[in-house]
């Protein structure tokens, strides 16, 4: 078990999931929180927007319950693009995963 970052989420999220904690490796991963606001802004522990540019992935769950994974994207700040990791455009790098092509090598 590494270190993570916690994020409290207002933000709506795009199914079911009801919970409002989330852990993070896509961030500085120092005992952190932040806060996704309900408008789709990132807030550091002081509530200074990070103005977050990038791709990150945020879960929650425990053995015995559902787990829950989306993976948001930011770009100057604002969410983007918030989607289960089950329909993930990118991947854990942050770098867009291509489909493949038939025929490729």
């Amino acid at each position: 078990m590494g270190m993570f970052d916690t994020i409290r989420c207002e933000y709506r999220l795009p199914d079911a999931c009801t919970a409002t904690g989330f852990q993070t490796k896509s961030l500085a991963c120092v005992l952190e929180t932040f806060l996704l606001t309900a408008s789709g802004r990132l807030l550091d522990a002081q509530g200074a927007d990070t103005g977050l540019h990038g791709v990150l992935r945020m879960y929650t769950g425990s053995h015995t319950g559902p787990w829950w994974e989306y993976e948001a994207k930011f770009t100057d700040g604002q969410l983007v693009h918030l989607v289960p990791a089950s329909h993930a455009l990118y991947d854990e790098a942050g770098l867009l995963q291509r489909p493949s092509v038939p025929g490729a090598p």
